[in-house]
This record gives structure tokens, sequence and C-alpha cells, in this order.
């Protein structure tokens, strides 16, 4: 009888896991509802077997293993942070608070990224991909011939064949296994332009969605479009 309740609780974290309830916060919330109606009829059914404080002792337990398996990766796969930085904005902004992938990772152009360099782990988006050529003029990156910035809404720019760079790196390919990585922020981040390319087992989490007060949507998905004219709508 003992094992029931057990084993509610881990297919209930299973769950959480196996169907990524966290990408979004309709599936945290049913989560949450099934948690909590699961904890609340546990608890009652130990009140009728072995009374009282039984019932109210594994209710308290239940309810404290849900929040440290949530707290840490290990169970979720998934993380709370407060941005600290300014190399995302206007996009993230200091005391922002991140949810936060671990797994099955999304590595294509406008996903966030969390990447360790050196120790130090920053957060930036996903430019270049594995065959993709990289062009630095003058600090503005063009990624196969399009410059996608926050600033024009991820519409891609075409560069100018005309432009003189004073500081132009050669083109760059990005090799099997090899990410160029950008801050939203362009004019004050540390990323690609400085470290170079990273390889994806540098990329430990997906940066999914912002949790903001005092803006018009509370929620705000990180993941952006990039497009160019040709096909944008």
């Amino acid at each position: 009888m003992h094992f029931i309740p057990i084993l509610l609780f881990v297919l209930l974290f299973s769950a959480f896991r196996v169907f990524e309830l966290g990408d979004s916060l309709t599936g945290i919330a049913s989560w949450f509802i099934t948690a909590i109606s699961l904890i609340i009829g546990c608890g009652l059914w130990y009140w009728r077997v072995k009374g009282l404080k039984a019932g109210m002792l594994l209710s308290g337990l239940m309810l404290l293993s849900t929040f440290i398996c949530l707290r840490f990766t290990l169970w979720s796969g998934y993380s709370v942070s407060i941005a600290d930085s300014t190399s995302n904005i206007p996009t993230i902004r200091p005391g922002d608070v991140a949810i936060n992938k671990w797994f099955n990772l999304s590595l294509q152009p406008g996903d966030m990224v969390g990447v360790d360099v050196d120790g130090k782990h920053y957060r930036k988006r996903v430019h270049g991909v594995p065959g993709d050529v990289i062009d630095i003029c003058d600090n503005t990156v063009y990624v196969n011939g399009w410059h996608y910035s926050a600033a024009n809404d991820w519409l891609g720019l075409a560069k100018s064949e005309t432009r003189s760079c004073f500081n132009r790196r050669d083109n760059l390919t990005l090799a099997e296994d090899e990410y160029f990585l950008l801050g939203d922020n362009s004019a004050n981040s540390f990323d690609s332009r400085s470290y170079g390319s990273v390889s994806a087992s540098a990329i430990f989490a997906n940066s999914l969605y912002l949790l903001v007060q005092n803006r018009s949507d509370n929620v705000v998905p990180l993941k952006k479009q990039f497009r160019i004219p040709e096909l944008a709508d």
C-alpha cells in the first residue's frame, strides 16, 4: 500500500519531462492542477487508512518533494533564472525571469541558448548553424548575406555590395557541430564575435520564455523567427 503514493509521484514527475510540459504556461498549469489533486487525494486516502497525522504527513512530504524536484533540473529538466546582464536588451532586461529547458535542445537560428565559455555561462541567440557562411563587417554579422537584429524585428537586411568595411574579417563557413551566437544587444555583448563559434556540447540549455511584470504581455517567448524580405508576409 505504501508504494502507491511513491509510484504516482514518480509517474507525475516523469510526465512533466516526457511530455515537455514546461514548454508553456498552459502545460505547467495543467501539471500543477494534477499535482495538487494527487497530493490532496493521497492525503485524504491516508487519513482514512492511517489517521489524520499520517495523512497530513504524507501530504506535507509530497508537497516538499514537489518543490525540491521542480527546483532542480534532475527531475523536471527545467529551471528558473533571473537575468542580470544587459547583453540581450531590449529582449531581456536585468531582473526578468527566464524559464530554461535542459533537454531535447533546439539549436536553430533564432533560438536563445545558454552556453559555457571557459567555465562561464552566457545567454545568447543562435545566428549561425553548421554550413552557414559568416561575414563580419565593422562588428555587424551577416549570415549567408543577411543581418538579423531586434531593431529590425528579425527581418533580414542584405549586405550592400558597395559597403566598405574598415574592420572586416574573412568569410567563415561553420563546420559540422559549429554554432555562431550573438547577444541581442549587439553594441554591448560578449559573444561569438569575441570567442568564436562554439560546439553543440558547450550549449547546455534553451531559454524558452520570460515572465515579466509591467509589460502588456506578461509572457514573452524568446525564440524568434528570422525572416528574409521576399519570404516575409
